[in-house]
C-alpha cells in the first residue's frame, strides 16, 4: 500500500455510519474491514473529513486536525486499529 487515499470534498452522502450523527470522533466498528470500505463508511457519516488509508507502519506528522482521519491497515489491507480524528 504505497498510495494515500484521500476523501474530502467529493463523495458520500450525509447521515449513516455511526447512528445518524456526523460528529463521531472514533470508528471502532470498522476494525477488521478493508481500508477502502472503512474509508467509505467514515465518509458517509461526514463527507467533509479528509480520510487517509495508510499502512500501519507509516510515519505521520503529529499535528492534531479535527478534519482528518487516518485509517491504518495491516499487510492484508484490513483496518488494524480504530480510526480517530486527529
Amino acid at each position: 500500500m504505497d498510495s494515500i487515499d484521500r476523501g474530502g470534498d467529493g463523495g458520500g452522502g450525509g447521515g449513516g455510519g455511526g447512528g445518524g450523527g456526523s460528529h463521531q470522533d472514533e470508528w471502532p466498528e470498522v476494525v477488521g474491514m478493508s481500508g477502502e470500505v472503512a474509508r467509505t463508511q467514515i465518509l458517509k457519516g461526514d463527507p467533509k473529513l479528509n480520510v487517509f488509508v495508510l499502512p500501519k507502519t507509516s510515519m505521520v506528522t503529529m499535528d492534531y486536525r479535527l478534519d482528518r482521519v487516518r485509517v491504518f491497515v495491516d499487510e492484508e489491507g484490513r483496518v488494524d486499529m480504530a480510526p480517530k480524528k486527529g
